[in-house]
């Protein structure tokens, strides 16, 4: 069953109120009055989390990808979701030698499969996504491009990377089709 702290912004926008708040906080540039929101937290779970995703905010002037690591730590310790979900993808794809990671980025998606797939099978456009970039690239899973093309494209409102990869995706399976019947006749 999925989390009450759940995958991304889509499923956060609907159970998760204290993110929106703060992604409304980061859309308006308003810095500090994001930081006055996340020490207003009484959930310490939430309160790292949010602490995490405002230092992973690049466009955040105070933007600190290690320092991110260490909030999304701390609340993944405390049971959410969301956060290992950012420490796994932080691992698998900083450019940073003291975050790259593959094992535990690994580790880290196997754990929380069972929750990204039940989600998924909700409907949750973030989970959706999700399953659909896992399945292109065969993280965790099988490689299995008809899957992902599947999960894109149940996707509602996907987010701008979602869309991307799903671009992506649709790229690789013309460029497959392409040579498919290029090797047929």
């Amino acid at each position: 069953m999925a989390s009450q702290h759940a995958y991304c912004c889509d499923l956060i926008k609907k159970d998760f109120p204290e993110m929106n708040i703060l992604v409304e906080h980061i859309r308006n540039k308003d810095w500090k009055g994001s930081n006055i929101y996340i020490e207003k937290q009484n959930n310490n779970s939430i309160k790292f989390f949010l602490k995490g995703f405002y230092l992973a905010t690049r466009e955040n002037p105070f933007y600190d990808q290690e320092q991110s690591v260490w909030f999304f730590e701390q609340s993944a310790l405390l049971g959410c979701t969301e956060a290992k979900l950012w420490l796994a993808m932080i691992y698998l794809n900083s450019k940073s030698p003291l975050l790259s990671n593959i094992n535990k980025g690994v580790q880290l998606y196997r754990e929380i499969l069972p929750e990204m797939e039940a989600a998924a099978k909700l409907g949750i456009t973030g989970s959706l996504c999700n399953m659909g970039h896992l399945h292109t690239f065969g993280i965790v899973v099988e490689k299995d491009l008809k899957k992902a093309f599947e999960y894109y494209s149940m996707a509602k409102s996907p987010s701008e990377s979602c869309k991307e990869n799903f671009e992506l995706l649709k790229k690789i399976l013309a460029e497959d089709k392409y040579r498919y019947r290029w090797k047929s006749t």
